[in-house]
């Protein structure tokens, strides 16, 4: 089905067939995603991997990515990062439970992934002084502005219309040099400190291959910051669509208990539904 959106015309499909011709006959025509202006400033003109055109340079940063970043070894180093996370995460609750204290699971949840994500990318800066309730927000404006809708990208001839009166690209700007801002800083901190103190994170990695005479092609330092940029984009969808079935699920399987236990006090309740419930609960 083709669909007129503006001034582009755009492809849905809905059928396994059209799906196959698309994945795997004309891949290489469909391999690139569309040129987003946000993504074009927020990515360093689109110097991630998410967003960069098919090509060898997407080649290489998903070499990179694949080899020195997301590699079976490289996750099973973090092991004991995730365990802080989990234990530091038990603490808060502790502490809430108490004080006798409602807990929000959902932003518990959510604080969790975010938090233990970014530790990965970015090492503990993000997290020291609180900075990470800053961040979040921040990222929170990158992930809207990456996702949402842009005049220009529907209506080319209209792209004067974003500089005059709706103002996207200042705001886009705007989130871009707080971004940047931070990237700097964090490669800076990363730069200066003693290399044997600490956990080796993403950056850790990125600034040593910047350095190695053997890579297939200039890491530049635009490239380390659009692939950061990327990766806590990422995060924070992971941490809020995830936890958000969690929390979904979890108050589903509460109802669902307060029902049984009503029920139960009229007569007996069937076996299996109550493992279910009991499943699901713990």
């Amino acid at each position: 089905m083709l669909l007129q959106l503006g001034e582009i015309p755009t492809l849905i499909i809905s059928s396994a067939d059209m799906a196959r011709e698309i994945m795997r006959t004309h891949d290489l025509i469909f391999a690139s995603r569309p040129l987003l202006k946000n993504a074009e400033i927020l990515l360093y003109g689109r110097m991630d991997m998410a967003f960069s055109p098919y090509g060898e340079h997407w080649r290489q940063l998903k070499k990179l990515c694949t080899i020195h970043l997301l590699s079976t070894k490289r996750v099973q180093s973090y092991q004991l990062a995730r365990e802080e996370e989990v234990a530091f995460m038990v603490k808060n609750i502790t502490q809430c439970s108490l004080l006798h204290a409602p807990i929000d699971m959902s932003e518990v949840l959510f604080s969790f992934v975010n938090d233990n994500i970014c530790r990965l990318v970015s090492g503990k800066f993000l997290r020291e002084g609180g900075r990470n309730h800053f961040f979040r927000k921040a990222i929170e404006e990158i992930v809207i502005l990456l996702g949402g809708f842009r005049v220009e990208d529907y209506f080319p001839s209209l792209a004067w219309l974003e500089g005059w009166f709706l103002g996207l690209s200042k705001r886009a700007r705007r989130a871009f040099k707080i971004w940047d801002d931070v990237l700097d800083e964090v490669i800076k901190e990363h730069e200066n400190r003693d290399k044997d103190d600490g956990e080796e994170d993403f950056v850790d990695v990125l600034l040593s291959l910047q350095k190695d005479p053997n890579m297939d092609f200039e890491l530049k330092k635009e490239h380390i910051k659009a692939i950061l940029v990327i990766h806590r984009a990422y995060s924070w969808l992971v941490g809020h669509l995830g936890t958000q079935e969690y929390c979904y699920l979890h108050d589903y399987a509460r109802s669902i208990s307060r029902h049984l236990q009503d029920q139960a006090a009229d007569g007996p309740v069937d076996d299996n539904r109550s493992r279910l419930i009991g499943f699901y609960m713990n």
